[in-house]
């Protein structure tokens, strides 16, 4: 299993099971285990095998970014294609302008991948060349109705006017914008360059730019003939660029827009929430399993089960509520996979969860289609909660 984990996932198993495991892993030449106690290794980094070089490339960017930028610089020519692709995005740890002018070399690179880790990159140095290029670009394309003044003017809604791109000059095409639409994508060419430029910019630029909230804008882009296009576009934006409030103000639209107690609408909730860095999930997943009740539990299944890290006490509390909910009121089957709690059992804060689960359990009829589930979520946290007093002597 070892040697199907990225280096950053290696790294977490170091680091919890400690030096034995190194040394472990050391015996086999498939498995690549870094030893996160020892510094990073120039002689590794530069004799040892792709994973190992990455393993120590990572190591060396958290510690010191400059020396990291510095040892990709000196490789870079003789690097083959599939390496330069992940050194480029491991600068994404402690991106800063001084990344700025080795990005734009990557840029240019013959291979694909290689540019578009370098346009992740780019476009998140918001006073990049790159990123200045981008917003010259596609500025003209969006205008917002003037603020209304007066009494009357405020009743009046403010119009976003989208206007699609006339053509794709070899500067945009190596900025990263694709020409041709994607085989899987239901859109016209010009409204896929729209939406390719907008998901580059930071979505608080158009709230500056346009002084309003995002909440206005939001809903103005709704009233747009191209509303879904740009939604994604905006929720991709934000999800890139981390921007809490405007993923909250799009999640509200989709629900808004895709009922939660309709199952065909699951899929667009969990593209917003999957757009966002897992450290920014929990507050999506809270807001959306807010406006849940047992009707919707479908849909908070499978929000929990994608936050992606251990929840909060209040996120458990909440994610317990909706299952003692269900298993009270549903009497009548139980269709879900017999591993569906098993990430409630790893996920949940476990002092939050012991009292939950003795609560759901008491509102679990006898006999009842839940009656297993339960009882082997059950089992879950009780041996986390004693594996965690065990090693807390």
């Amino acid at each position: 299993m070892l040697n199907t984990l990225k280096p950053s996932e290696l790294e977490g198993i170091a680091a919890v099971l400690g030096r034995r495991a190194v040394w472990l892993a050391a015996r086999n030449p498939a498995w690549h285990l870094r030893d996160v106690a020892a510094p990073p290794s120039r002689e590794r980094w530069e004799t040892g095998t792709l994973v190992e070089r990455g393993a120590e490339l990572t190591a060396l960017r958290k510690a010191d970014p400059a020396a990291a930028l510095a040892w990709i610089q000196k490789t870079w020519e003789t690097d083959p294609p599939e390496a330069r692709e992940g050194f480029v995005r491991v600068l994404l740890e402690g991106l800063s302008p001084a990344d700025e002018a080795f990005l734009e070399v990557a840029l240019r690179d013959k291979r694909k991948a290689v540019r578009t880790a370098a346009v992740e990159c780019l476009s998140r140095l918001p006073s990049s060349a790159f990123a200045q290029r981008n917003r010259a670009r596609v500025d003209p394309l969006l205008t917002f109705d003037p603020a209304p003044s007066g009494l009357l003017g405020k009743l009046k809604k403010r119009r976003l006017h989208v206007e699609l791109p006339a053509a794709l000059d070899k500067e945009a095409v190596r900025d990263g914008i694709e020409a041709n639409v994607p085989a899987n994508r239901k859109i016209g060419e010009r409204t896929w360059w729209l939406v390719q430029m907008v998901s580059l910019v930071p979505p608080s630029h158009w709230t500056t730019r346009f002084g309003c909230d995002a909440r206005t804008l939001a809903e103005a882009v709704t009233e747009t003939d191209y509303s879904d296009e740009l939604i994604a576009a905006l929720t991709e934006a934000a999800g890139r660029h981390t921007d809490a409030n405007w993923l909250a103000e799009l999640l509200r639209l989709t629900l808004a827009k895709n009922p939660p107690s309709e199952p065909k609408g699951h899929g667009a909730v969990m593209e917003l929430v999957n757009a966002a860095p897992i450290a920014a999930r929990e507050r999506l997943i809270w807001q959306a399993l807010e406006s849940l009740n047992e009707t919707s539990f479908p849909l908070a299944l499978v929000l929990l089960n994608s936050s992606g890290a251990d929840w909060s006490p209040e996120l458990t509390r909440r994610a317990f509520e909706l299952l003692a909910q269900c298993v009270r009121t549903d009497v009548q089957s139980y269709s879900l996979p017999h591993n569906t709690f098993a990430v409630w059992g790893r996920r949940a804060h476990i002092e939050t969860a012991l009292a939950e689960i003795e609560r759901v359990d008491g509102r679990c009829p006898d006999p009842s289609p839940w009656r297993n589930a339960v009882e082997a979520l059950k089992e879950i946290i009780g041996f986390r909660a004693a594996m965690r007093q065990e090693l807390s002597k």
